[in-house]
């Protein structure tokens, strides 16, 4: 008798330790997915080491996150540094069909490289067509600051947007951003604000990554740390130039002194500042982080991968 209970003990026991087994290898896998230091490090390596012709760098810039700064700098920098600057004149769609992904996949495919090629769009798969995937780049804003900007801009513009039009009512136009949150306003709810946020640049053209949902920031951080070069962040420019001056020195050597004391990138700061932006309420603060919640666990995971990027470069950089 005291064998069998003995035995029934152990066998209890088997599927415990099975689950704990298993809980520590699923431990180690999201560890080498998501922590910084691992194998994404390793990827920039990479990168960077690689040959400076032949590169391809594609950055789908977010709305409202100094993306018109970057632009003024990488423009100067083509003239500078002898390569191609490539913008899509289209940018009111982002979420491409099928048709227009391929159409848009094999036109920058067929430009002579090395190249930067610049649009408002949702990250594209190049090897879905067989391709090899070029190098991601792109700047991202703090989610509450980048909406709030939107959303003014969306109804003024700026100095360098003096014809914008909003599609909506003069009573819509005018409403605060304030009014807009408190009041439930479907702008400014989760569903349309999700869609119009920093998350679907970066996790693709599925159309689900248009809804707000855990897959659709999973997927996000997963290119993030597996697909993109870099990602810089708007609240530490200086910073994410100088970045991309050290792993793509070819196009980027003598960034962080354009953006300090090129006249046309001090011109265009000073003008893309949004029109008619109100400050928040404490109230509509804190109601809207928890509408972007999903925003600011993506943001924070990014301010830690530039934060560990930029001891990586300190220590590799001859």
């Amino acid at each position: 008798m005291v064998t069998d209970k003995t035995n029934d003990s152990s066998r209890r026991k088997e599927p415990i330790i099975f689950i704990i087994l298993v809980l520590v290898v699923l431990f180690f896998i999201l560890y080498n997915m998501f922590v910084p230091g691992t194998h994404a490090n390793n990827h920039v390596k990479a990168l960077r080491l690689a040959q400076p012709k032949g590169q391809i760098v594609i950055y789908n810039r977010v709305r409202k996150s100094a993306s018109r700064t970057v632009l003024e700098v990488i423009t100067t920098l083509s003239n500078q540094n002898d390569f191609q600057m490539h913008s899509s004149i289209v940018y009111e769609h982002m979420n491409l069909s099928l048709a227009d992904q391929t159409v848009l996949m094999n036109y920058i495919q067929s430009l002579q490289p090395p190249l930067i090629f610049e649009k408002h769009v949702h990250y594209l798969d190049f090897t879905r067509l067989g391709y090899e995937p070029p190098i991601y780049i792109n700047i991202i804003r703090d989610p509450i600051r980048r909406f709030v900007s939107d959303y003014y801009f969306a109804r003024f513009g700026d100095a360098l947007k003096i014809d914008k039009v909003f599609l909506g009512s003069d009573e819509t136009k005018n409403r605060s951003v304030n009014d807009c949150i408190l009041g439930g306003y479907d702008e400014c709810r989760e569903a349309k604000a999700f869609g119009l946020g920093s998350i679907p640049y970066f996790c693709g053209q599925d159309p689900r990554c248009m809804q707000p949902s855990e897959w659709a920031l999973e997927q996000a951080l997963y290119n993030l740390h597996n697909r993109y070069l870099f990602v810089g962040i708007t609240e530490h420019l200086k910073g994410s130039i100088a970045i991309l001056e050290a792993l793509l020195p070819n196009l980027f050597k003598g960034a962080s002194k354009i953006l300090k004391y090129h006249g046309g990138v001090m011109d265009v700061v000073s003008k893309s500042s949004t029109k008619g932006k109100h400050e928040l309420t404490p109230a509509a603060s804190k109601k809207l982080k928890e509408v972007l919640r999903l925003e600011y666990i993506f943001y924070n995971e990014a301010i830690r991968l530039f934060k560990d990027l930029k001891n990586q470069i300190k220590r590799i950089r001859p």
